[in-house]
């Protein structure tokens, strides 16, 4: 009945039951170890920060302990660097159970039973996601509740948790199955009283969290037998632990969510405690989640730590298999997948649906992330899930159907994702939305992927639409011959496009730019770009088409908006160095109503057959040994300047100031 319960800076907080406090049950300033104690009844069980954000990082363990009934989070951290969160046991009917904000990162979740009602699991700020890593934990939604959130994208199943943002692969979201959480008097915690003494969060023998920790951490603090594996929640690696069974044995994969294309070889991986002699094992699998099973191996042995693994390549595609293994012999211990996993038809086509069918083109049926998304009545929810599922192949063509994809992570191409085509609706709007303008964040970053193309897909809310990282930059790999067409750009704090240098042979074409697209709609620094037949209707920086290269046609563009932040700017800019290795070409654009330049040029430029008007500054700039040649260029304040340049044949007439 205090404000807060335990402050501590730098210390150890051991076997306490904190209870009813109006505030913070347990308050870490900067650094502490807290660790076996019962924190319930709180406002907040758990929090941390540092007292001088700029000059510390939060850091310690919170370590099996059992927090419950604490009205608006069980454990609340902010600022912190190398926190771990291992082995706790959290209920939690509304608010957070576990939220990490104010720039955090490299924060570890792990072995925990987290259990929600109408609350949310884990809540990850997006500033906070650098470096987060969550895995092996029980994730059980008893309610209404969400599984976890990063900012405002919640996430209701594992397979989004997963596919989505990467976290929490090996979890379970099953009851954890308590032996009498509410105790004998049948009220959980504080209740006007105490009444958490006969509170039983000790879990039953048929518990899944029992041995579903991770296999790599300290398991011998439990009894005997402890199945040679942590238990999850607040008495793993404790006396308190549950006893195992006997004998074990575990499938470790596939065991649930994966996804696999057929012709391809699965690994079958498990493990064994407990059993003596030489035993064998046999391998089943099902194509129906259960319902029926046929042999797959017999007679396979394990090693001398009791691990097991057998290679098969499936041919028959199922959307609901499984595996089993059985110890031979007389009921022997027998365990299946947790979780139904995908054998997906190996062709080349992918498909990506929201929620709806209004509009569609491509798909069927709404998207989820437990579909295999290789037909179109089995689509996937989200781009970034379906890259991080599979490995794609040349040739391969990603169908994106009409709807709002809210992306918590940038969509990343990486090498092995050469010569693919993402694509959306011909008729319609396939909006990635990356929903966040912070350093570092883009819809689609290129890193190393080559020959892909981009067709038919809208772009929004990031620093860039698309981005590719330039030697400047420390770029180790390029991307070179990226094709982006037919797309929309809009909501981005810096550039739809920006392509750093070593990024060759870009074609940039038939997009379109608006006013919200951010400082510089096209941003080129690379090699032998074509930017052809775009729109750029408002820019906010120094240039709506911006180049910066020894060589790049910039052609048949529409270059538009009056801008105020910058001055000095122009619709289209090249720089260069005069006499350079290859001319730059700036031909056939249209360029009009700008508050600055129409064309700005310099080095070796050749500006042709550009229609240059109502331009509030000159209508051309070109300097160090550009070329203007048979350009229009008229109704602007002032038709053309050139320092140590050529003006040949342009028709310039009509300016409000000097021709």
């Amino acid at each position: 009945d205090n404000a807060n319960g335990i402050y501590t800076s730098g210390g150890v907080i051991v076997d306490n039951r904190v209870v009813h406090n109006s505030g913070t049950g347990i308050y870490i300033d900067t650094a502490a170890n807290v660790v076996g104690n019962a924190v319930y009844g709180n406002s907040v069980g758990i929090s941390g920060s540092v007292s001088f954000w700029w000059a510390q990082r939060l850091s310690g363990d919170i370590t099996n302990n059992l927090i419950y009934d604490n009205r608006d989070a069980a454990i609340r951290v902010d600022s912190a660097a190398g926190l771990r969160i291992l082995n706790n046991t959290i209920m939690q009917s509304a608010g957070n159970a576990i939220r990490v904000e104010g720039g955090s990162r490299d924060v570890a979740l792990r072995n925990n039973i987290v259990e929600v009602g109408a609350g949310t699991g884990i809540s990850v700020a997006s500033d906070s996601t650098v470096g987060f890593r969550s895995d092996y934990n029980d994730l059980f939604v008893s309610g209404s509740g969400r599984l976890a959130a990063v900012d405002a994208r919640g996430f209701m199943s594992l397979a989004d948790w997963y596919f989505e943002f990467g976290q929490d692969q090996h979890s379970r979201t099953a009851d954890p199955l308590f032996v009498d959480a509410d105790g004998a008097d049948a009220i959980l915690g504080w209740d006007g009283a105490d009444h958490g003494a006969d509170d039983d969060f000790h879990v039953r023998p048929d518990s899944p969290t029992i041995d579903a920790g991770d296999p790599v951490d300290a398991f011998a603090g439990e009894p005997g037998p402890n199945g040679g594996r942590v238990n999850q929640g607040a008495q793993g690696n404790t006396a308190q632990a549950t006893p195992s069974a006997p004998q074990t044995v575990q499938v470790l994969s596939p065991n649930g969510l994966e996804k696999y294309e057929t012709g391809s070889a699965v690994q079958v991986r498990w493990r064994t405690w407990g059993l003596t002699g030489t035993p064998s094992f046999a391998l089943d699998v099902s194509m129906d989640a259960g319902t029926n099973w046929s042999a797959l191996a017999e007679g396979l042995g394990v090693d001398a730590q009791g691990r097991g693994a057998f290679t098969w390549t499936p041919l028959t595609p199922s959307e609901t298999a499984l595996v089993r293994v059985r110890a031979e012999g007389d009921a022997g211990p027998v365990d299946v997948s947790d979780a139904t996993f995908v054998l997906a038809n190996s062709g080349t086509d992918y498909y990506v649906n929201d929620g709806s069918l209004v509009g569609d083109e491509f798909t069927t049926a709404p998207g989820d992330n437990a579909n295999s998304g290789k037909t179109p009545d089995r689509p996937m929810a989200s781009l970034t899930a379906l890259l991080d599922a599979y490995d794609l192949d040349s040739g391969d063509v990603i169908h994106v159907d009409t709807g709002t994809y809210l992306l918590v992570h940038n969509a990343i191409l990486l090498p092995e994702d050469s010569a693919v085509r993402i694509e959306g609706p011909s008729t319609a709007g396939a909006v990635l939305d990356r929903g966040n303008r912070s350093a570092g964040s883009y819809v689609i970053e290129l890193a190393g992927v080559d020959d892909i193309t981009l067709d038919h897909l809208t772009l929004t809310g990031a620093v860039s639409g698309v981005f590719a990282r330039g030697g400047g930059d420390g770029a180790t790999v390029d991307s070179d011959r990226v094709t982006i067409t037919n797309s929309q750009f809009y909501g981005h704090s810096a550039s739809g496009i920006r392509l750093g240098t070593g990024n060759e042979g870009a074609v940039i074409r038939g997009n379109t730019f608006d006013a919200s697209t951010g400082g510089v709609a096209i941003e080129m620094y690379a090699n032998d770009a074509i930017i052809a037949d775009n729109v750029v209707s408002g820019f906010q920086g120094f240039a709506g088409i911006y180049a910066s290269t020894q060589s790049v046609e910039i052609s048949g563009n529409d270059v538009s908006g009056r801008v105020s932040i910058y001055g000095g700017n122009a619709g289209i800019r090249v720089d260069g160095q005069p006499g350079g290795p290859d001319r730059k070409v700036v031909s056939g654009n249209t360029v009009h109503d700008l508050n600055g330049a129409g064309i700005q040029a310099s080095g070796n430029v050749l500006v042709s057959d550009n229609e240059v008007f109502r331009a509030a500054d000159w209508g051309m700039s070109i300097s160090g040994g550009a070329i203007a040649r048979d350009n229009l260029v008229r109704d602007n304040a002032n038709g053309i300047t050139a320092n140590n340049a050529s003006v040949i044949g342009n028709r310039i007439v009509h300016n409000t100031g000097t021709g």
